[in-house]
């Protein structure tokens, strides 16, 4: 059987695209140097390598370990102290980058000030087991991995031995310490640096309406796919924030409003699309607060496709698209984690339902867990399957019960692993072309020839698949 032309050149593009976006990446990420130290340290010890042209460089590990309180959330938020020094003092100027170790994706990039220290905050997810801490002073590059369990604090003093020299004269043309190179605005002073959060993967929210009564922990009730992403300027603070908000399942009978408060004042640029992709609705306004921003209105008008019983195939819904640019440029820790403090609105009630965590009653216990200490909100970082209609969430999903009865501890991954008899499947029918429009969506090209590339692969094995066993 022979292949078709037209489908084989389409996978062979796209294939293509991949393999040149990869190389791409990984061209762009030794740009002039070679990585020097590479060995792990533990709380409390110090330890010596050495920088890409053999100067010696003297790493204390001063981080904090253990463990942080149980939330119900699947992502953690790490604060970043890195001080940089030489013989003479503090090193100003030196550009420090965390990466994910398998990814190489962007947590955190900053430039030290005149005390030497570059301070900021990562969000990291079960998926990111170890961390690139990657220093660039002047021509000299230092490498270090870092080990997130446990971690709540990094705390990293570098010494260099002798004098550094942080003038390459390496491109900036916006002069904010981070070269053109490495800046994915180097021709904005006020921006350097994209920090997708938790990860490129987005989130899956799913919601509970029944609050403050306890519901029936299928977790269908409210279902939207999260995209977010801030731009860092050179020191490593907040200066945008961007989301995407996709309405994926509406298993209650309830009406509800999709909200997000975040602290700080600035502009907003708001855009509803409808079931096409057209411009629906668009705001554009300053606020001194950034409380109560209305993302997505009500569900009725957002989906109207359950999405939640057996036999039903996956129909997409609405999506808005929030751009803030904050008054002030903001500490990272502000926000917290992702998805911040996006909560709905029941119509019908008149009640809100939170994430637990974020507000708590005069006794100090906790408002949005029910007496059993269950929640009314769950995240997951990544393209996720919700229960069906009368599957609950610990039928649907075997490990999840064993995560909470754990506080978090164990089988920190569960939403990896899914019974799919209780599952709604819309990974399987509708992840490929949500990735592929995400990209187009949040402005990824990148992710987006990513998506491609697996397509044009699968494409490509496919058919020569095909063709050999109609050969034989």
């Amino acid at each position: 059987m022979r292949i078709n032309n037209q489908v084989l050149a389409l996978a062979i593009l796209a294939a293509g695209s991949f393999i040149l976006t990869d190389c791409k990446k990984d061209k762009d990420a030794i740009p002039f140097f070679l990585l020097g130290n590479d060995a792990q340290s533990t709380p409390g010890t110090t330890t010596t390598g050495e920088t890409s042209s053999g100067t010696t460089v003297t790493t204390t590990n001063g981080d904090v370990t253990g463990e942080e309180d149980f939330e119900f959330q699947n992502s953690e938020t790490i604060d970043v102290n890195i001080t940089v020094v030489d013989d003479d003092g503090e090193v100003n100027g030196a550009i420090v980058t965390i990466k994910d170790g398998d990814t190489g994706e962007v947590l955190y990039q900053g430039v030290t000030g005149e005390d030497g220290v570059a301070s900021g905050t990562i969000e990291v997810t079960p998926d990111n087991e170890t961390l690139n801490l990657v220093i660039v002073v002047g021509d000299e590059v230092i490498e270090d991995t870092i080990d997130t369990d446990n971690v709540q604090e990094i705390n990293r003093e570098v010494a260099i031995d002798g004098s550094a020299d942080t003038d390459t004269g390496v491109a900036d043309a916006d002069g904010d310490g981070i070269s053109d190179e490495n800046d994915a605005y180097p021709n904005d002073p006020d921006r350097a640096t994209v920090v997708k959060l938790p990860s490129a993967d987005g989130l899956v929210v799913a919601y509970e309406d029944l609050y403050p009564s306890a519901g029936d922990a299928d977790f269908n009730d409210y279902v939207v796919k999260v995209y977010h992403e801030v731009d860092l300027n050179a020191s490593g603070k907040v200066v945008r924030l961007r989301g995407v908000y996709q309405h994926l399942a509406r298993g209650a009978g309830y009406k509800h409003t999709l909200h997000l408060n975040l602290p700080g004042s600035g502009n907003i640029n708001h855009k509803l699309y409808d079931y096409q992709g057209r411009v629906e609705e668009e705001v554009d306004e300053y606020r001194a607060s950034l409380q109560d921003i209305e993302v997505m209105p009500e569900s009725n008008r957002t989906l109207g496709h359950k999405n939640t019983a057996k036999g039903q195939s996956y129909k997409e819904g609405k999506y808005s698209e929030l751009e803030i640019v904050f008054s002030e440029p903001m500490a990272r820790s502000n926000l917290g984690r992702a998805p911040f403090d996006l909560y709905i609105k029941v119509i019908n009630t008149g009640h809100e339902v939170h994430f637990a965590g974020k507000y708590f009653e005069a006794d100090g216990s906790d408002r949005y867990l029910d007496d059993n200490g269950f929640p009314w909100a769950l995240s997951i970082p990544k393209q996720w399957n919700w229960p069906y209609e009368k599957s609950s969430i610990s039928e649907a999903y075997p490990d999840f019960d064993t995560w909470y009865l754990s506080l978090g501890q164990e089988k920190a991954d569960w939403y990896n692993r899914a019974n799919d008899t209780h599952t709604f499947p819309y990974v399987t029918e509708g992840a490929l072309a949500a990735y592929i429009r995400a990209g187009f969506q949040n402005g990824s090209i990148l992710w987006t020839l990513l998506a491609l590339g697996i397509a044009g692969l699968a494409a490509l094995f496919f058919y020569r698949e095909k063709s050999h066993r109609a050969s034989n």
